[in-house]
């Protein structure tokens, strides 16, 4: 995988458009829009968010009832 260097504009761009979305979508969480959908693209933005540490890269399985 490559390295990204995290103090670049553009990753400093890209982090600033995660936080964004995020906010977004817990927003939506906390209004029970698409709770599953909203918690699907949470572990997403965190995953994106967390590219330049895999080692801190965890996306675990939960199943929602």
């Amino acid at each position: 995988m490559h390295k990204i260097d995290a103090n670049s504009e553009t990753w400093k761009a890209v982090l600033k458009f995660v936080e964004s979305e995020k906010d977004k979508a817990v927003e939506s969480l906390i209004e029970d829009d698409y709770s599953e959908r909203q918690r699907g693209a949470i572990a997403c933005l965190d995953a994106l968010k967390n590219l330049p540490n895999p080692e801190k890269q965890i996306i675990a399985n939960v199943e929602y009832q």
